[in-house]
């Protein structure tokens, strides 16, 4: 029961993780997206540093580092995650959140079919439901007023989700490993993006002086990261006490749907919301086959 409190409470935040973000990130801010997801990743850098050495600092994790193997697993997949979040959140400041929850579907087609690529996952027919369901869903968001509606920031957040799918295919061959640390390896994943994404950011210099002035932006920055490393905290706690993953997949799928809803109280994105909540339960039904 512990296990499935923990799960809803990863919902939890996650959802508010991503109101905070679309409140403050949005077409109406000239806040630099790049400079602010660097920021957020570097904030996850930093409670991953915490919580490693708060509950299980050990030497012997720095060892890992040597194994060729495992170096390799990490470089791409910090590669990845680095050209996704350059790429993922300047098209979310120009997508409304309701349109843009839609999109997380495309994770799991690209997860699964990277994974089988690999050999680390299977395909089967209920799975090929779910990537069916996911594209319905799709055509529902972006089929406005009888016309096939597709824009740049659109087609850039689907290349981003995708390229999201395959970095936590990359993650999960790394994890199941069981030789290192969790905590210890999401240091780098959230650090050392955090640190290239910095380093990618146009005008950095001018960025980082704002900043000393926009106490507004760290404090979202702060929230931002510190909700996505307590989401990962509590869905990583819920899978120790044997939450299988149907049970996790299902709540969590659900995200989209008060994602829509809470978008248009909070965000007022009211345009077309009973065809988005339609979409948004089509696409909670296909995660939740794609698992």
């Amino acid at each position: 029961m512990l296990g499935i409190i923990l799960v809803f409470c990863g919902l939890i935040s996650s959802i508010t993780s991503f109101l905070i973000l679309k409140k403050f990130l949005n077409p109406n801010t000239k806040t630099n997206a790049v400079f602010y997801s660097a920021l957020i990743n570097l904030v996850g850098g930093i409670c991953a540093i915490i919580a490693y050495s708060a509950t299980s600092f050990n030497l012997h994790d720095f060892t890992y580092l040597t194994n060729p193997h495992l170096l390799l697993l990490l470089a791409i997949d910090i590669a990845l995650w680095t050209i996704s979040v350059l790429i993922y959140y300047p098209a979310l400041q120009k997508t409304p959140a309701s349109e843009a929850t839609i999109f997380t579907g495309i994770q799991g087609i690209a997860a699964l079919v990277s994974g089988v690529i690999i050999q680390t996952e299977i395909f089967s027919f209920s799975r090929l439901l779910g990537c069916i369901f996911v594209l319905i869903a799709l055509f529902l968001v972006m089929f406005k007023k009888k016309q096939w509606r597709l824009n740049t920031p659109t087609l850039l957040l689907a290349l981003a989700i995708m390229i999201f799918g395959i970095a936590s295919t990359f993650d999960n061959a790394i994890v199941s490993q069981k030789t290192i640390n969790v905590f210890f390896f999401e240091i780098f994943n959230f650090g050392l993006t955090g640190i290239f994404v910095l380093a990618s950011t146009k005008n950095l210099p001018k960025e980082l002086f704002t900043i000393t002035k926009n106490k507004r932006m760290l404090i979202y920055a702060w929230f931002n990261g510190m909700f996505n490393f307590i989401t990962f905290i509590f869905i990583y706690n819920a899978y120790k006490l044997h939450v299988t993953a149907s049970q996790s997949t299902t709540i969590l799928a659900t995200e989209s749907i008060f994602i829509v809803l809470f978008a248009a109280i909070f965000l007022k994105e009211r345009d077309h919301v009973g065809k988005k909540i339609l979409a948004a339960v089509i696409v909670a039904i296909g995660i939740y086959l794609l698992k």
